[in-house]
């Protein structure tokens, strides 16, 4: 038997954390358009995030991801509110 752990256990760690960290971001997103301070802000194009299925700002899909690559690959928000 190895040291080391086998790879599905770092598979299934590297999805946990993926899946929090996208958790973290969708309700900082919730919380931050219920405040009505930024009610602007949520008027802008929204692109769905396709690790959450949430719709984002380009301003916020580079701040969560570095870059615009991801808003590049994301499909464009429903005009349903």
């Amino acid at each position: 038997m190895t040291a080391h752990a086998p790879l599905a256990h770092w598979q299934a760690r590297a999805r946990s954390a993926a899946t929090a960290s996208a958790e973290a971001h969708a309700e900082a997103h919730v919380e931050a358009c219920a405040d009505e301070a930024v009610t602007a802000a949520c008027a802008e194009e929204r692109r769905v995030d396709a690790g959450d299925g949430i719709a984002y700002t380009r301003d916020e899909f580079v701040e969560f991801y570095g870059g615009t690559a991801e808003w590049d690959a994301a499909g464009a928000a429903s005009s349903r509110a």
